[in-house]
């Protein structure tokens, strides 16, 4: 479809531009890893309240130790995610269907 179409060439523009030495942590988006620049350095977390797939050591740890130089996670329509998820972060940019969270 043409919305998805948007959304790749957003993401494409946006990494492409992209620091590749500030780390990411990718919350249960993970089609945004394809288009990280190369030697992007990313973690991520894949899961629900039911059950976590993997990552669950590195969310704590981001969201203990903020180690992660920003955050990648989906948005609803209106650009919301569950209120208290990253409390040390805070958005940085909106692309597409994706808030991009910087450190606090």
């Amino acid at each position: 479809s043409s919305y998805q179409s948007t959304r790749t060439r957003e993401l494409i523009a946006y990494f492409k531009v992209w620091n590749p030495t500030a780390s990411l942590f990718i919350y249960n988006s993970p089609e945004v890893i394809t288009f990280l620049p190369r030697h992007a350095v990313y973690y991520q977390f894949l899961g629900d309240n039911k059950r976590v797939i993997f990552g669950k050591t590195e969310l704590e740890r981001v969201s203990r130790e903020r180690f992660a130089d920003a955050v990648v996670l989906t948005v609803d329509e209106s650009g919301n995610y569950p209120a208290g998820l990253f409390p040390e972060y805070r958005m940085k940019d909106r692309i597409n269907r994706y808030a991009i969270l910087e450190r606090n």
